[in-house]
């Protein structure tokens, strides 16, 4: 590998690319918002959590996160992996969302969810009172 990697850096010097590639393939780690703890830890292989849809955003945050706990109890997982397999469960602007987190500043799952609950609580649904009738207009 280490000989592949300095053959590639000859090559790229002899062509007149000066970009290191190495760096490129460490950026995304850079970027990402979890906490340098979290990103060391590995995950095993395949992990995944069954019968759980992604969450776009548009839902009711506190369903998406109860799902989410139900199923991954069951798995056994630590912190970390709580963050990270939660990550898995986002789409559309839900993962717009947390790809613009600022790097490294997530640090457990309480603090995941919490900032995910707060930035999608317009979505949450409130059950409706007896007071909820008497704003209906017919």
């Amino acid at each position: 590998m280490r000989k592949n990697n300095s053959r590639t850096r000859k090559t790229s010097q002899q062509h007149g690319d000066t970009q290191d590639p190495l760096p490129l393939a460490v950026t995304p780690a850079k970027r990402s918002p979890f906490s340098m703890q979290i990103l060391a830890e590995a995950l095993p292989q395949g992990i995944r959590i069954p019968g759980l849809t992604d969450y776009d955003g548009t839902g009711d945050p506190e369903d998406h996160l109860d799902k989410f706990l139900a199923k991954a109890d069951l798995l056994d997982m630590s912190d970390a992996g709580y963050c990270k397999i939660f990550r898995t469960t986002l789409s559309g602007r839900a993962m717009a969302w947390f790809n613009q987190l600022a790097a490294h500043t997530i640090e457990s799952f309480e603090q995941l969810s919490q900032r995910f609950l707060h930035h999608f609580s317009i979505n949450k649904r409130y059950p409706k009172t007896v007071s909820y009738l008497f704003t209906t207009v017919q």
